[in-house]
Order: C-alpha cells, then sequence, then structure tokens
C-alpha cells in the first residue's frame, strides 16, 4: 500500500513544483546564464548561433507524465476520519524502468544513477527531498555543471527524462565514459552542448541530436567524427585538443559557420573546401602546411594559423572578406596575398620573417601585432585610417618619420598606440616619438620612452 500523506504536505510539494517553465527562445550567441537560468556560471552552458527552432525528433522525447502507473487510491479522496485531508503519493516502484509498450523511459517520477548528478538537479529545481516529478524536469530548459563543483560524476542516467533541454554542459567529467553519457540520445531538443574532458571514445549517442547547433568536444579521445555528419544544423564546432585527423565527415556539413581545431594533429583541410558558409576557422597548433583548400571559401573572415606549419600565403589571395589574420610563429615570409583583403582590420605575424609591410599599403588595419619580425620601414603605417594599436618592438626600424605624414596626424580623435621597444631608433627617431605623443593622443612606448595617449587610450 503507497504511504498516505496530509494533504497539507502534498499541497506544498505542488506548490514547490510550481508550473513548467516556459522554454526560452534562442540567443544571439552570447552564453548561456542569464537571470533565471539553471547554470552554474556563464561558462558551463553553450552559447547559442543563430534562432532556428530546434526540432522534436526521435522516439525518446515523450510527454513525461504519459507512463505514469497509477498508485493511489483516488487523487481527490479524503479521509473518512475526522483528522486532515490525505492523498495518496505515487509509489515510485510503478514508474520506473522502460514503458514495455513504446520503449520510452518512464519519468513521472525520475531516478538517477548517480547521486553526484540528483544533487545538482535536486538543487537547480529546488527539490531538496521527495519525489522529483518528471514534467517538472522535462521543462527545465538549461542545465550547466562542472566537476569542480558537483564532484564526480559516472552516469547520466535520470537525465533521459529532461527531455526539454536546449542547452548542456559537461565540463572535467573524465570519468564519464560511452555508457555513461548513453541517456544524452533521449535530449532531441537540444542545440548547444559542452562535453569537455570527458572519458568517451565515440560520438555515436550524438548521432540523433539533429537540432545541435553549437557542438563543442574538446579534450576527447575520439578519433571517428562520422556521427556528427548528419549534424546539418551546426553552426559552431569545437573540437581542441582532441586526436582527429580525418575531417572529411565534416564535409556536408552546410550550415557550419565556426570550425577550433586547434591542437589537433589534422594536416589534411580539403573536407572543408565546400563549407559555403565558413566565416572562423581556428587552426593554432595543428600541424597544416597548405591552405590552398580555403581558396574558394569567400565567407571566411577570420582565420587562425599561429604555430601552425604554413608558409604559402597565396591560396589566401581572393578571401577578400577577411578582417582577423592570425599568423604569430609561421614560416611565412610575403604579405603580398594580402594585398587584396580590402577589409582586414587585425594582422598577427609576430616571430615570423616577414620584413616588408608595403603589400599592406592602404589597408583599413586597425590592430598590427608585428614584434620580433625584420621590418625596417613602417611607412605602410602611416597609410592606414586610424593609429589603433600597432605593435613594431624587436624590429629593425631605425625611423619613424613617416607617420608624422599620416592622415591621422590631425584627427582629434585619433587615439592608439604604438610599440617601439627592442628597435634601433635613431636620436631624430626619438624626437619624432615625442611630436608624434605632442600631436596625437597616440602613446608611444620606445624603451625608456613612453609619451602622449589618454586615460581613454591604450597601450599595445
Amino acid at each position: 500500500m503507497p504511504a498516505r500523506v496530509p494533504r497539507a504536505g502534498l499541497v506544498a510539494l505542488l506548490a514547490a513544483c510550481g508550473p513548467a517553465p516556459a522554454e526560452p527562445t534562442t540567443g544571439d550567441g552570447s552564453t548561456a546564464g542569464e537571470p533565471g537560468t539553471t547554470v552554474d556560471d556563464a561558462s558551463t552552458t553553450a552559447s547559442t548561433h543563430g534562432s532556428t527552432s530546434a526540432p522534436t525528433t526521435g522516439s525518446t522525447t515523450v510527454d513525461a507524465t504519459s507512463t505514469s502507473t497509477s498508485t493511489t487510491d483516488d487523487a481527490t479522496s479524503t479521509s473518512t476520519s475526522a483528522t486532515d485531508d490525505v492523498l495518496t503519493t505515487p509509489d515510485p516502484s510503478a514508474v520506473t524502468g522502460p514503458d514495455t509498450t513504446t520503449g520510452a523511459p518512464a519519468c513521472a517520477v525520475v531516478e538517477f544513477a548517480d547521486a553526484n548528478l540528483e544533487a545538482k538537479v535536486r538543487s537547480v529545481l529546488d527539490i531538496p527531498e521527495g519525489p522529483i516529478p518528471g514534467d517538472v524536469l522535462a521543462a527545465l530548459p538549461e542545465l550547466g555543471m562542472q566537476k569542480l563543483h558537483t564532484g564526480p560524476i559516472v552516469d547520466l542516467g535520470g537525465l533521459e527524462c529532461a527531455t526539454g533541454l536546449t542547452a548542456l554542459g559537461l565540463i572535467g567529467y573524465a570519468e564519464l565514459g560511452d555508457a555513461g553519457v548513453a541517456p544524452l540520445a533521449a535530449l532531441t531538443k537540444l542545440e548547444n552542448l559542452r562535453l569537455h574532458g570527458s572519458g568517451v571514445t565515440s560520438l555515436a549517442v550524438l548521432a540523433g541530436l539533429t537540432a545541435l547547433q553549437d557542438l563543442e568536444l574538446q579534450g576527447g579521445t575520439y578519433t571517428d567524427l562520422a556521427p556528427l555528419a548528419g549534424l546539418t544544423a551546426l553552426q559552431r564546432l569545437v573540437l581542441d585538443a582532441t586526436p582527429v585527423t580525418d575531417l572529411s565527415p565534416l564535409s556536408g556539413l552546410a550550415a557550419l559557420e565556426e570550425l577550433h581545431l586547434e591542437g589537433t594533429p589534422v594536416t589534411d583541410l580539403s573536407p572543408l573546401a565546400g563549407l559555403a558558409t565558413l566565416a572562423a576557422l581556428h587552426l593554432e597548433g595543428a600541424p597544416v602546411t597548405d591552405l590552398s583548400p580555403l581558396a574558394d571559401l569567400t565567407t571566411l573572415r577570420l582565420l587562425d594559423a599561429r604555430k601552425t606549419a604554413v608558409a604559402d600565403l597565396a591560396p589566401l589571395a581572393g578571401l577578400v572578406a577577411m578582417e582577423e589574420l592570425l599568423l604569430d610563429k609561421t614560416a611565412i615570409t610575403d604579405l603580398a596575398p594580402l594585398a587584396g583583403m580590402s577589409a582586414l582590420r587585425s594582422l598577427h605575424i609576430r616571430f615570423t620573417a616577414i620584413a616588408d609591410l608595403s603589400s599592406l599599403t592602404g589597408l583599413p588595419i586597425h590592430e598590427l601585432s608585428a614584434s620580433d619580425c625584420q621590418i625596417a620601414d613602417v611607412a605602410p603605417v602611416a597609410t592606414w585610417p586610424t593609429p589603433g594599436s600597432f605593435s613594431l618592438g624587436n624590429n629593425q626600424i631605425t625611423s619613424i618619420a613617416p607617420l608624422l605624414a599620416a592622415d591621422w596626424l590631425v584627427d582629434d580623435a585619433a587615439c592608439g598606440a604604438l610599440g617601439l621597444t627592442g628597435n634601433p631608433l635613431s636620436a631624430q627617431a626619438e624626437l619624432d616619438a615625442v611630436t608624434l605623443c605632442d600631436t596625437t593622443l597616440v602613446q608611444v612606448v620606445a624603451g625608456d620612452l613612453m609619451c602622449g595617449g589618454t586615460p581613454g587610450c591604450f597601450m599595445p
């Protein structure tokens, strides 16, 4: 016989659960964590890219109340005694386990396989004890968890009942393996998933999550990306610090806008050649040598190829939409292919053998990070529209006279920073630096010399 409790106690439980909260609309790329969300902090749930509503595909997404088995005598019956009215509570043993008719999880009352996971969910739902109603969990839109805060979690069992989740973050659970993440397959409304540093070796569990738009998988040991081939709604994919080498399963992700491959052993970029919407590609630390597969990606606006083996920039010549290019610690020697990049605002070429900036004449560059190169002539810098932040330390510069003729010299709003420390500046160049400081808001730093600027300006 199921336990009976005073009506007042049940009323309190129902009040604590409250009505199911409405699902939030998809954001604009910012991280989750606005007031009222359920994340630990903004870093634990994935940022949303795009506003497309997620389809509710898959047979495992069910109405959490539809599979429960009634175990009460009568939800509205009252006691015949003179004491308080009482109602029966659900018997958990009658509502756990799969529905033998549909195979769907029975979620009227949720039971978790991991105590730390249960504690986290109870905290989020504000249900410190007693049954966790499935419909309350199913209405939860976002959940973020870090091992640092929760302790280890080895099994996500029970989370399959959180069928309303659109954003989920699981950070640092190295003990969470393939079997432990199996419940993720039921979360077909997920649009954003962060799975960092897990013990997962296979991505098969993600194959049916076709609503995913933002997926972060860094720090895993998986090598096969085939399960991602059907996730055609993906706009952002992060695979940093994984042993992935074969990108061919990504070739059909026509909506992909941002791809992170930092610290991977990837060498072949040819599967990316047809990604016509790709706007940002991060390759830092990958042993890439050939950028030719990117030649037709005219939507590319950011390329991070720092610490790669790239030497030839010729394949980038036609990418006129490029706004930010990071090439520090590469083998490049010639910037001529960049001459037509009429949108280029930020260029990083630190620790390269670049000696000539003339190809950049007239470009709208606002930020130049070019320390530890072989640059001697700063004349091209004078042709850029605003001073911005120009870091030119440890080069071969002896004169900055061309900068005294810069168009922005007479711009009262010109505010920027010029770093020249470590250059063999002539005595005249040091005088010119003082003149530059007195004439503009540009701050100049050259060894012991530091002048100009205002509190509103910045140093390189």
